[in-house]
């Protein structure tokens, strides 16, 4: 479904039923539904919000890194599939279409977070490990004298 008059979807877990682990059974609420966390988010609120959201839910056994990377993989491959057949106009242009940008501001979302939970649970520093990356690549693909 897509066009302007489409809403958004979001799976939130009941929390007083746990048919299917780890995740309990789900329920679709509209975007006019959705609690909004406002505010500056530093990395280590959002990693403490993510601690706390699986600790509240008993997901931590299931946060494993096996399985956060297969979830994240899941979710790149869903932010993939949105641009998939667009041309480069298209996509430049993702914004313009009401439905297409609140799926990719999802699949960002989803995206950040499942890369932040697993730095978390491998016990890595994300922004430590990306300036290590550019100073590598730095070196690797030096810049163009002009």
């Amino acid at each position: 479904m897509s066009g302007p008059d489409h809403l958004s979807r979001y799976a939130i877990c009941n929390l007083h039923v746990n048919a299917c682990p780890p995740y309990g059974r789900l329920h679709w609420v509209t975007v006019t539904e959705r609690v909004r966390h406002t505010g500056q988010v530093t990395l280590e609120d959002l990693i403490q919000r993510l601690r706390d959201f699986a600790a509240a839910r008993d997901w931590e056994p299931y946060h494993t890194p096996k399985n956060l990377v297969m979830a994240l993989s899941g979710e790149v491959g869903e932010l993939t599939s949105l641009f998939q057949w667009l041309t480069p106009d298209e996509a430049k242009a993702w914004r313009d279409d009401p439905a297409l940008e609140a799926n990719v501001l999802d699949e960002i979302a989803d995206v950040t977070l499942y890369l932040v939970r697993l730095a978390d649970v491998l016990g890595l520093d994300l922004f430590a490990a990306a300036n290590a990356k550019i100073d590598r690549n730095e070196l690797r693909f030096p810049a163009l004298e002009r």
